[in-house]
């Protein structure tokens, strides 16, 4: 497996940290991407190419004000959104793109479960799976934990509905900080590996990068997705950006052995 970190493209140095600590690639945020000027755009390719990365996955797909699912959900408004979206940044050649966003799919306690499913399963059938086909990406349908959203909170619920799409280009990412917090065993990603498209991992306290010794258990992560046949990208993913410096090398040297 590749080992990548989530960084922001404002923060070009951390290209070369990453490198110089054995990183196989590097995570962006989709939306950052789609809101910088060109000359960002330029530098951050720039900055890549001078330390031989890429961007090879992408996250935060939807803002906040773009709803995906419930009563608000505008599916033309999304298409025209995604679109856009990908038209601008395809470019940096990204091989899967996380579908989490979880204010995007916030539910109204009385709206119906079955849906929201629908809503969500039209917009990666109808509109990402195209795209993907288009510019060469996966999606990865990402679980997310009772307190960032309250729809699609298990991986298990994330495996069922990429298989209600039933499309090549329609996945789930297995996050090993949402699944810790969602209380789900890592032993049940051993058989979801014919949906598995990317990993994410980070301390389940306080999201912080991964390190020796600090008490939770990667190797169980890491072992499922093996068992799974899984053998491509894990990105740490940590929003404590004040701890950068230290949390890269630490996560690389937690995870050497482990991948």
């Amino acid at each position: 497996m590749k080992l990548g970190a989530f960084i922001s493209i404002k923060e070009l140095h951390y290209v070369e940290m990453m490198k110089k600590c054995g990183y196989d690639y590097v995570e962006a945020s989709i939306n950052q991407l789609n809101k910088s000027s060109e000359e960002e755009l330029c530098a951050f390719e720039a900055e890549l190419a001078r330390n031989g990365l890429k961007c090879e996955a992408v996250n935060c797909l939807f803002p906040g004000e773009v709803i995906v699912a419930g009563p608000n959900a505008d599916l033309p408004k999304v298409e025209d959104y995604l679109i856009r979206i990908f038209e601008k940044t395809s470019r940096f050649g990204y091989k899967a793109v996380v579908f989490g966003s979880g204010a995007s799919r916030v539910l109204p306690d009385d709206f119906p479960y079955e849906k929201a499913t629908e809503q969500f399963c039209r917009i990666c059938s109808d509109y990402l799976s195209p795209l993907g086909k288009k510019y060469g990406f996966r999606v990865a349908i990402e679980e997310l934990n009772g307190g960032e959203t309250n729809f699609i909170n298990y991986v298990s619920e994330a495996y069922e509905i990429a298989k209600m799409v039933n499309k090549p280009e329609i996945g789930i990412v297995c996050d090993s900080f949402h699944i810790a917090l969602s209380g789900e065993p890592y032993s049940l990603l051993e058989n979801m590996g014919d949906k598995i498209v990317h990993a994410h991992t980070a301390n389940p306290v306080e999201r912080a990068y991964p390190k020796k010794g600090d008490g939770h258990r990667y190797d169980l992560f890491i072992g499922a997705m093996k068992k799974a046949g899984y053998d491509e990208r894990v990105t740490v993913e940590s929003f404590d950006f004040d701890s950068l410096p230290q949390g890269l090398p630490n996560t690389a040297e937690a995870f050497k052995d482990l991948l």
